[in-house]
Parts: structure tokens; C-alpha cells; sequence
């Protein structure tokens, strides 16, 4: 067996685009007001990924309609909506079948599923704050984009999130819909409050070139020996 002393973790690496300008901006503003019927404007959740069983999305839907039915009197005009992006995968039929149901009893959820990655960054920079409930995940990238792009996390209380979010996210245990109900509302009345939410994300420490000096650090190692 190879010692486990001698392993060097190399994750992955995640780089924003270039800031938007004043016009790519208003055209996205555009672009997602037609979408979603609303203009994204830190005011909204948002969660990324293909919809499959493993993403967890029936409990976030039940328990962001849940926060949502929780809501004070002070928060029923302009409670954020629920904004999820990713393709539909795998067995997904029942979340469509819940989500039908949980959007015609007035809950303001959306699924975008055709989206470029420009848009998705737009959406990362426009968020309150992100969410993401996996069961199980092999890393979980969009969370280090959110992140990167100075959100909030609210995250699954799994080992590769801690590894990503550190102190810079709060963890739920995936099936805890009330835990993810409770937490939902709490973040946004801290949004509400104009309260910072996070603090400062180590960007630096993600980068590729960062990984790649991991990978080049290993091999000098090895050559090193003989």
C-alpha cells in the first residue's frame, strides 16, 4: 500500500471571468428579469447542479416552502425566491412532479436548465446566497464557485463541503428538513438586515495555479529521490 504520509491532495480549481462590464451587465439583468420575472438583484437563493436524486433538491424545495410559509409579516412582499439551475438528470420525474405541485401553491421557485456559464456567473455575483444539499458528492464545484464569488453557503454537513467551506459556510445534515428550513429563514433575515453573512473567502488558495504548483511540487519530489 502507498503511505498515506506521502499523498498530496490536489483539488480542483476555480477562476471567475472577467468582471462584467456596465453593458454585458444590463443585458443580463435583462435577460434573467425575463426569465424569472423579477430583476436578480441580491435577492434571491440560488443552488447549481444537475437535477438527479443525489443533489437532495426534494428537501430543499420542501424546506425552502416551508421557510417560505414561516415567513414573518414583515417578509411577505419581497421574500427571495428559490432560483435552480442545472439540466434535468437521472430519475428526476418525482422532483418535477413536487415542484409542479409546490410552484402552483404560490411558492417562488424556479429551474432554469439551458443556461451558458457566463449567465451562471451572473447568477453566482446576483445571489443572496447559495445553497446545496447533496446526499454525497465526489468534490462539489459549485460550491467553490459560490464561494469564490464571495456568497454565502448554506451546505450539506458532508467531509468534501467542510473541505471546501471551512468556517465560510453552515452545515445541515441533508436530511434535516427543518435544520435547512430554519437555516434558510435565519440567512435571510440576516440579508434582510444588510448583515455580512461571511467573511472573505481565501480565493488565492483555489486557483489552477495554485493546484498546478501542487502537481509540480509532487513530481520535483519524486525526481528529487533518485
Amino acid at each position: 500500500d502507498y503511505p498515506a504520509e506521502q499523498a498530496r491532495p490536489a483539488l480542483l480549481g476555480y477562476e471567475p471571468g472577467p468582471a462584467f462590464s456596465r453593458s454585458e451587465r444590463t443585458g443580463y439583468t435583462k435577460q434573467m428579469q425575463a426569465r424569472l420575472g423579477f430583476v436578480p438583484d441580491n435577492n434571491f437563493l440560488l443552488a447549481v447542479s444537475t437535477i438527479e436524486p443525489r443533489k437532495n433538491y426534494g428537501v430543499l424545495i420542501e424546506a425552502y416552502a416551508d421557510a417560505w410559509r414561516r415567513r414573518s409579516t414583515e417578509q411577505t412582499s419581497g421574500f427571495p425566491a428559490l432560483v435552480i439551475v442545472g439540466r434535468r438528470g437521472w430519475e428526476s420525474a418525482e422532483f418535477y412532479e413536487n415542484l409542479e405541485r409546490t410552484i402552483q401553491s404560490g411558492v417562488p421557485v424556479h429551474v432554469l436548465d439551458d443556461l451558458d456559464d457566463r449567465q451562471v456567473e451572473f447568477l453566482y455575483d446576483q445571489c443572496g446566497f447559495f445553497c446545496m444539499p447533496s446526499v454525497y458528492e465526489g468534490f462539489g464545484l459549485p460550491l467553490l464557485e459560490a464561494l469564490c464569488h464571495g456568497k454565502f453557503a448554506l451546505a450539506a454537513d458532508i467531509p468534501c463541503f467542510h473541505e471546501i467551506g471551512g468556517q465560510h459556510a453552515r452545515y445541515i445534515a441533508p436530511t434535516d428538513m427543518v435544520g435547512w428550513s430554519t437555516a434558510i429563514l435565519e440567512s435571510i433575515q440576516l440579508l434582510n438586515q444588510k448583515k455580512k453573512l461571511v467573511e472573505k473567502f481565501p480565493v488565492q488558495q483555489w486557483t489552477w495555479a495554485h493546484t498546478a504548483r501542487i502537481h509540480r511540487d509532487a513530481f520535483l519530489s519524486v525526481l528529487n529521490e533518485d
